[in-house]
């Protein structure tokens, strides 16, 4: 394919085609390769509160393993929603992984900022992440589009996430499926949380858009079935 990485990062790819423009087709690359730009700051939800002495990553610089296994997990769990683990790491989970040697605090600490092996742990050096390429010849040749930074799309690698969806009615209006849920209205360049109307769940992996309402969407992730009635910008239930 003309245009579209070929080297040995390229990850897991989701593919998608306009319905009402055929030759307009997307992919969705997590891409593997190393990325030259600083891990960002962890970000939290908007509708979070403040909370007193939260837990940090750099706290786990110095934490032996008993410190760690001892954390309250509602410190802990405030922890990995602001840093954005996948919703399976639980405080339970990160414990277990803990104890059993597969990951350690010195990972955490270093949460997309320096571990070797992405595919060993949850954590990972900074890569490039997520990335979307278009085309408009039916996928003969490909173009990246997206000019927003949507690498923390994933928290690791794409492991079942990878879809992306255009809307049944125009061409130009994309959504891409990860731990949030992002939508580009100008042809995969610039991209927005459109997941945060109504409070569903993190975790997104599965999209159905209404051939005859592109307004009329079902989202599937790891709370369950969502509906909106507003093309995802309003109306999440």
């Amino acid at each position: 394919m003309e245009g579209f990485p070929q080297d040995e990062f390229v990850g897991r790819i989701g593919f998608d085609f306009s319905l009402s423009n055929p030759n307009v087709a997307y992919a969705l690359l997590d891409n593997q390769g190393k990325s030259d730009k600083p891990a960002p700051e962890p970000r939290q939800r908007g509708n979070q509160q403040q909370e007193e002495n939260p837990l940090k990553l750099e706290d786990f610089k110095d934490m032996t393993l008993d410190q760690a296994l001892a954390l309250d997990d509602k410190r802990l769990e405030s922890l990995a929603r602001r840093s954005q683990f996948s919703s399976k790491y639980t405080p339970t989970e990160i414990k277990r992984l803990l104890k059993t040697g597969k990951i350690t605090t010195a990972q955490i600490a270093n949460y997309n900022g320096g571990a070797v092996d992405a595919n060993a742990a949850m954590f990972g050096q900074p890569i490039k992440g997520a990335e979307v390429y278009r085309s408009e010849d039916a996928g003969k040749s490909w173009k990246l589009v997206s000019e927003s930074d949507i690498s923390r799309l994933y928290n690791t690698y794409g492991y079942y996430f990878g879809e992306v969806r255009v809307s049944t009615s125009n061409e130009n209006e994309v959504f891409v499926l990860g731990v949030p849920l992002l939508v580009s209205r100008d042809g995969g360049k610039n991209f927005s949380r459109t997941d945060s109307i109504g409070d569903p769940h993190s975790d997104h992996q599965s999209m159905w858009i209404d051939p005859k309402d592109s307004k009329h969407i079902l989202l599937g992730n790891d709370g369950g079935l969502y509906r909106s009635y507003g093309g995802g910008a309003a109306g999440i239930t």
